[in-house]
């Protein structure tokens, strides 16, 4: 499944921790982008959420691939369906 999005891991930006970054380190040119929330709490949390992307959608395709060999197919459309929604 071929991505779009922002390659490499992201993280929370160390001088605006409302805002995403990509591994570039970059606050600037490597701005994933900034969240918004109920409150400095709930916005803190997207961006813990968001941050946490790529690993997750990674994570998602490597238990896809493990529940082949179990023959869980109504789990692997599931998570075929959530991926496609992260990439169409």
């Amino acid at each position: 499944m071929e991505t779009k999005f922002t390659k490499g891991n992201w993280a929370i930006d160390p001088m605006n921790s409302l805002s995403i970054i990509d591994d570039s380190g970059d606050h600037f040119n490597g701005l994933i982008c900034q969240t918004n929330g109920k409150g400095r709490d709930e916005a803190f949390a997207n961006a813990k959420l968001i941050a946490a992307a790529p690993e997750m959608f990674k994570m998602l395709q490597n238990i896809k691939i493990a529940l082949k060999s179990l023959h869980c197919d109504i789990i692997i459309n599931d998570i075929d369906n959530l991926l496609r929604k992260a990439t169409e």
